[in-house]
C-alpha cells in the first residue's frame, strides 16, 4: 500500500503496534534495512522522506505549527533492491520538542527510532551550533532508556548516523579559509570545548554511540515563504535546482550505503523486525529499561522458531515434490538425506545465536515429517502392490486357467506373474504384499486347476469310448470297400502292363530315328572342313572376291542348318504321343539335350560368320584409308624424321606402314596386329610411328 501506516502510537499510556503495518511486515520475506528520521518538529522531516521516496507528497506535511506526525509511521511499500535482495523501510517519527508532548515521551520516540533503524537520520535547520547540539541532548539520556549486558562497545549495536542540515547557506571553510567537507564540519563541531559541560556530554555521547557518522547540507527548497508552506503540493519546476541536485545526491548516498538490520550478527526479515519491535514496545510499556541483549535474544528465539518452521515446511514441500506415492525406498532415502542436509545448511546460515539451542527441534520436526512421509508411502505402496498383484493374477492366471492342460502351463504363468510383479511393484510393501498374497492365490489357482483337470478327464474318457465304437464301425466298412478296390486295381494293372508293352515297341522305333538324326549331326565335321577350305581360299583372293566367299559360306551354313532341323523335327514326329508321358520322359529329355547342343553350335558358327564379315569390312576400310594417306619417302633419307638420329648399321631405318615416313627403330617401335578373318586366319603385323599409333587407336575406338 503506497501510504504511510501507523507503526507505533500511543493509546492511553501504552504504546501499541499498528495492525496494518504489522501485516505488511509479516509478508516481507527479504532482509530489511530500516531508515528512520528524527528531529525537532516542523523542520521538514516528513518532506525529506518523501524526497527519498522520489515523490513530492506521501508522509503528511502541514503549514501550521502543529506536528503532522503522531507517533511513528511506516511507508506502506518498501523500496526493493533487487540486486541485494533487500527491502528498505522508511520510518517517520513524531517531531521532538512539541508543546503537546513531554520530554519523557520524546525520549521514548527517539529511543524507538534509534533501536529500530539500521540508518538513522537526524534532521535540523541551518548550522551546527550550540542550539543544534542542545537539541540532541536526548542522546545523553539514551542510556536511561537502553541497557545492554553485551560485552564491548555499545556503538556496535547502533545504526549508521547522518546529520542533515536544512536551509544551509554558509560556505564550508575552516578557520583558515580552506574548503572542508560536511563530514569535516561535523567532526569539528563535535570537538569538546572548555566550559561547555552539558554540550560536551552531547558531543561525547554522539562520538561514543555513532562511530559511523556523516553530515550532509541542503539549501532551502524555495525562496518563497508562501510556496514553502505548501511544499508538498508544489511542482518540482518551482523548486530550486540546487536543492533538487543536492536531494538527488543525498538520496543516492543513503540508498547506496544503507545496510540490512542485524540481530546478533544475522540479518532479519520483515517478521524478525516485527518481533524486535514487539520486544522493545513491551519493555518500554512495562516501565523497564529496554535491554538490547534480552530483546535480541527474544527476537532470535522467535526468528529461529519461525525459520525452523519455514525450513521444515520447505523440507516437506521438497519431499512432496518427488511425485505421487508410492515411490522406491532407496530413491526417497537418497532424497531425504539430500533435502535434510539442505535444510540444516539453510538453518545454520539463518540461525541467530547459538544453533545448538534450537537445531534439535528442527531435527525433531524433520524426523516427524519424514516418519509421516514414510508411513504414507508404505500405505500407498501396500494399496498399489495389492491392486497390481490382483491385476496380474487376473491377466496371467485367472483369465487363462481354463485353457491350461498341463502343470507346466500354470507354473509358467506364475513365473511370468512374479517377473512382472517385481518389475512393476514399487515401495516398501513390495515384498510384504507378495509374501502374504502370493501363497493364497497360488493355492486358489491350483484348486481351480485340479477341479478343471478332473472334469476334463471324465469328459475325455467318455469321448474315447464313443470314439472307439465309431472307429470299429469305420474299420468294418473300410475292409469291405478295400476288397472291392483290390479287384478293381488288379484289372487296371493288367491294362497298364499291356499299354507298357505297346509303348516299348514305339520307343524302339523312335530310338532308331534318333540315331539317324545323330548320324546326320556327325556330318558337321565335314561341313566345318569344307568351310575352312573356303576361308583359306578367301584369304588368298582379293577383297572384292572375299564377299562372295563369305556369302557362299553363309548360304551353305543356312542350308545345312535347315536340313538338320528338318531331320530333327522328323525324328520327333516319329515319337508316339505317349512318349510325352512318364514312361518316355528320360529318352525325350536326352533328345532335347542333343538338339539344344546342336542349335547352340550353329548359333556360334553364325556369330563367327557375322564377325568375319565385319572384320573384312573394317580391314578393307583401314587399308583404303592408309593407302590414301601414305606418303612413302625415298631411300635417300639418312636421318630419323623425328629424333634426327643418323641411320647406321645398328640404327636401321624403318618405314611407318601408315604415314610412309622413315624413322629409327626407337621412334617406330609399335606393331599392330591386323586381323582379317578373326580366329580363322593368323594375324599380320604392321609397324607404326607414335603419331599414327594414336590416330589408329582413336579410329578403332570410334568404329567400335
Amino acid at each position: 500500500m503506497a501510504a504511510p501506516l501507523p507503526l507505533i502510537h500511543l493509546e492511553g499510556d501504552k504504546f501499541v503496534i499498528g495492525e496494518e503495518a504489522a501485516n505488511s511486515l509479516r509478508h516481507i520475506t527479504q532482509d530489511v534495512a530500516v531508515i528512520s528520521i528524527a528531529g525537532l518538529y516542523r523542520t521538514g522531516k516528513s518532506y525529506l522522506l518523501n524526497r527519498l521516496l522520489g515523490r513530492q507528497s506521501g508522509f503528511d506535511v502541514g503549514p501550521t505549527i502543529n506536528p503532522c506526525t503522531k507517533g511513528i509511521f511506516l511507508w506502506g511499500e518498501p523500496i526493493i533492491d533487487e540486486e541485494a535482495n533487500l527491502a528498505i523501510l522508511l520510518v517517520d517519527t513524531e517531531g521532538i520538542g512539541s508543546v503537546q508532548q513531554d520530554e519523557n515521551y520524546d525520549s521514548k520516540i527517539f529511543s524507538f527510532a534509534i533501536l529500530l533503524s539500521s540508518f538513522f537520520i537526524y534532521n535540523s535547520m541551518s548550522v551546527l551550533d550550540e542550539r543544534a547540539l542542545e537539541s540532541m541532548s536526548f542522546i545523553v539520556n539514551l542510556t536511561k532508556h537502553i541497557a545492554s549486558k553485551i560485552h564491548g562497545k555499545a556503538s556496535q549495536y547502533m545504526p549508521n548516523f547522518l546529520w542533515v542540515l536544512r536551509d544551509f547557506v554558509l560556505e564550508l571553510e575552516d578557520e583558515k579559509g580552506n574548503p572542508i567537507t560536511a563530514a569535516d564540519y561535523l567532526e569539528a563541531s563535535l570537538m569538546e570545548r572548555p566550559g561547555y559541560g552539558t554540550k560536551n556530554d552531547v558531543r561525547k555521547a554522539l562520538k561514543e554511540f555513532f562511530v559511523r557518522r556523516d553530515c550532509y547540507t541542503l539549501v532551502r527548497p524555495t525562496n518563497s515563504e508562501k510556496e514553502l508552506r505548501s511544499i508538498d503540493s508544489l511542482e518540482e519546476e518551482r523548486l530550486r535546482p540546487e536543492f533538487l541536485a543536492g536531494m538527488e545526491e543525498l538520496r543516492h548516498k543513503i540508498l547506496s550505503t544503507v545496510e540490512p538490520k542485524t540481530v546478533l550478527g544475522k540479518t532479519i526479515s520483515g517478521p524478525g523486525f516485527l518481533y524486535l519491535m514487539e520486544g522493545y514496545v513491551e519493555a518500554i510499556n512495562s516501565g523497564a529499561v529496554p535491554d538490547i541483549q534480552t530483546t535480541w535474544d527474544a527476537v532470535a528465539k522467535q526468528e529461529n522458531a519461525r525459520q525452523r518452521d519455514l525450513i521444515a515446511e520447505e523440507y516437506r514441500s521438497n519431499m512432496q515434490s518427488l511425485g505421487e506415492q508410492p515411490l522406491d525406498v532407496e530413491f526417497i532415502n537418497v532424497k531425504h538425506a539430500e533435502f535434510r542436509k539442505e535444510a540444516m545448511d539453510q538453518f545454520f546460515s539463518r540461525v541467530m545465536g547459538d544453533p545448538s539451542v534450537c537445531v534439535g527441534k528442527l531435527e525433531s520436526k524433520i524426523t516427524e515429517i519424514w516418519n509421516e512421509y514414510q508411513h504414507n508411502n508404505k500405505a500407498s505402496s501396500t494399496e498399489f502392490c495389492s491392486t497390481l498383484l490382483d491385476h496380474l493374477y487376473a491377466r496371467t492366471v485367472g483369465e487363462r486357467i481354463h485353457n491350461f492342460t498341463r502343470v507346466s502351463d500354470i507354473v509358467g504363468a506364475w513365473a511370468t506373474l512374479r517377473t512382472e510383479y517385481r518389475d512393476q511393484a514399487i515401495g516398501p510393501s513390495k515384498l510384504e504384499v507378495l509374501a502374504i498374497e502370493y501363497p493364497r492365490k497360488v493355492d486358489e489357482s491350483i484348486r481351480i486347476f485340479c477341479e478343471q483337470v478332473n472334469e476334463v478327464h471324465q469328459e475325455k474318457l467318455e469321448e474315447m469310448k464313443e470314439a472307439e465304437r465309431q472307429l470299429h464301425n469305420i474299420l468294418l466298412k473300410e475292409k469291405e470297400e478295400s476288397l472291392k478296390s483290390h479287384k478293381k486295381y488288379e484289372r487296371q494293372l493288367q491294362e497298364l502292363l499291356e499299354e507298357k508293352h505297346e509303348s516299348e515297341l514305339k520307343l524302339t522305333q523312335a530310338t532308331a530315328e534318333i540315331q539317324s538324326y545323330i548320324l546326320a549331326a556327325s556330318q558337321r565335321t565335314e561341313m566345318e572342313q569344307k568351310m575352312t577350305e573356303m576361308v583359306n581360299l578367301m584369304m588368298t583372293t582379293q577383297p572384292e572376291n572375299q564377299r562372295e566367299y563369305i556369302s557362299a559360306i553363309s548360304e551353305e551354313n543356312a542350308r545345312y542348318r535347315y536340313e538338320l532341323r528338318n531331320k530333327a523335327f522328323k525324328a520327333i514326329a516319329y515319337l508316339p504321343v505317349d512318349m510325352l508321358s512318364t514312361g518316355g520322359a528320360n529318352s525325350l529329355n536326352k533328345l532335347n539335350d542333343i538338339m539344344e547342343q546342336l542349335f547352340s553350335e550353329f548359333e556360334v558358327l553364325e556369330t563367327e560368320n557375322l564377325a568375319l564379315h565385319k572384320s573384312v569390312q573394317n580391314m578393307e576400310a583401314v587399308k583404303t584409308k592408309c593407302l590414301e594417306q601414305r606418303n612413302w619417302k625415298g631411300d635417300d633419307v639418312k636421318r630419323c624424321m623425328k629424333c634426327n638420329e643418323l641411320f647406321t648399321f645398328w640404327n636401321r631405318a624403318t618405314y611407318c606402314r601408315c604415314c610412309g615416313l622413315i624413322y629409327c627403330s626407337n621412334c617406330c617401335a609399335h606393331y599392330v596386329e591386323i586381323r582379317g578373318l578373326a580366329e580363322l586366319a593368323p594375324p599380320s603385323r604392321e609397324g607404326k610411328c607414335d603419331v599414327c599409333l594414336i590416330t589408329y587407336k582413336d579410329r578403332v575406338i570410334q568404329e567400335g
